[in-house]
């Protein structure tokens, strides 16, 4: 045999590889999660350190709550075509609170100033309008009563409603200011004062002494008083105060300032 040899192509092809993002999502307002993905295909012990060009990996802009898409890119390698597979990055709204402060006081007229974690406004709700009525942040009194102050928060695109908070507010008519005490006047000093008041109750020998803050709240009690007593009012905080001195025969309303 005269033996004749021809050639031929071996053709390796490259290999399918997929990169596939994670799926992310974070609370709204909070810090980014580190954006991941997966790589499926390599062959012959191929790694990811293996790729001519490594991945690249970003998502589309935005801070409010919604949905992003992240995108894997950038990927090359002489062995494999390269497939890319993006995901849903989720921002969810975000929980949001209330709380309320204290209450700024004039004559019949209150200064609401509960504030949400979010920042957003605030509205407020009376459930007996004959105690006391409600106009934006402003709380009109007209009747002595227990009403329930409400404040709410709505939510808007990123941020859920908040729950709702209630706040007592007892309303004491001081009506008639009746200064007399038996048979003499009470006097309460200093007035303002910063740690420590004075009842002068008069003839009387002892008296039952209460101090309400402006809205109600009974902060202090004080059995058997007798005007050579102090009553210690270092704990409270700055305002006026409502004090209610009882005998066995008669009573009446002082108010006071703590600086």
């Amino acid at each position: 045999y005269n033996i004749a040899f021809v050639s031929k192509d071996f053709t390796i092809t490259k290999a399918a590889l997929t990169v596939t993002a994670d799926a992310k999502s974070k609370v709204y307002g909070t810090s980014e999660p580190t954006l991941t993905y997966v790589i499926t295909g390599f062959v012959n012990g191929d790694t990811e350190a293996s790729l001519d060009i490594g991945v690249s990996i970003s998502r589309a802009a935005g801070e409010n709550a919604g949905t992003y898409v992240i995108t894997p890119s950038g990927a090359a390698d002489s062995n494999y075509n390269i497939a890319f597979v993006s995901k849903d990055f989720t921002i969810t709204k975000a929980t949001q609170t209330i709380t309320f402060g204290a209450l700024s006081h004039t004559q019949d007229v209150f200064d609401l100033t509960a504030t949400s974690s979010s920042g957003l406004a605030v509205d407020y709700s009376s459930s007996n309008t004959a105690v006391a009525t409600i106009s934006g942040k402003t709380v009109t009194v007209l009747s002595g009563g227990v009403t329930n102050i409400t404040a709410t928060q709505s939510g808007d695109a990123n941020y859920h409603p908040a729950t709702a908070v209630v706040q007592v507010l007892t309303v004491i008519r001081l009506g008639v200011d009746e200064d007399v005490l038996l048979s003499k006047t009470v006097q309460v000093y200093p007035n303002p004062a910063t740690n420590f008041i004075r009842v002068d109750l008069g003839n009387v020998n002892k008296a039952h002494i209460k101090i309400y803050s402006i809205t109600g709240k009974l902060l202090l009690e004080v059995q058997d008083y007798t005007s050579k007593e102090v009553l210690n009012i270092a704990s409270l905080k700055p305002g006026m105060y409502l004090l209610k001195i009882e005998s066995d025969t008669a009573s009446t309303m002082k108010k006071f300032i703590k600086r």
